[in-house]
């Protein structure tokens, strides 16, 4: 499996591309349910919380994963199942992100309510978490970076 690293462009796309489908939430949902969509705050919670965690993991382990050692076994599953996380939680974070920065853009302009305003916090926390995520998961990405084999 040839794995590269993550771009920057790639989260940037996946931010826009999860802000178009949390703009077309906004639009769509209150046409299909009656309601207009909720935004709980266990969103901002859970992801502050992973944020946090994945900070706590980068921060124990990133002796372990510093490049240019001798691994073990052990610690090249460790190095790549890291890499793997940080991939993953990345671009998830990303689409996170965009989604719900559109969704609170739009319970802010469109409805302009005390509700609308209340969403919006909730979902600048929680995109703030997203952020947190997608900062720290680059930071852990570059740690697990192996050093480059050179030609002979």
């Amino acid at each position: 499996m040839n794995l590269r690293e993550t771009k920057i462009q790639t989260l940037f796309l996946l931010m826009v591309l999860g802000g178009a489908l949390g703009w077309a939430i906004g639009l769509t949902w209150p046409a299909l349910s009656g309601f207009e969509f909720q935004i709980s705050y266990l969103s901002a919670i859970f992801m502050l919380l992973l944020a946090a965690t994945l900070l706590f993991w980068t921060l124990t382990s990133r002796k372990k994963l510093r490049s240019g050692v001798e691994f073990s076994t052990h610690s090249s599953r460790v190095i790549a199942r890291s890499a793997a996380l940080a991939m993953a939680t990345s671009r998830v974070s990303s689409l996170a992100l965009g989604l719900y920065l559109a969704l609170g853009i739009y319970n802010k302009v469109v409805l302009n309510t005390p509700a609308g305003d209340s969403r919006f916090q909730i979902s600048l926390f929680t995109c703030l978490g997203s952020l947190a995520c997608v900062a720290v998961s680059v930071w852990l990405e570059k740690i697990c970076k192996l050093p480059t084999q050179t030609k002979r």
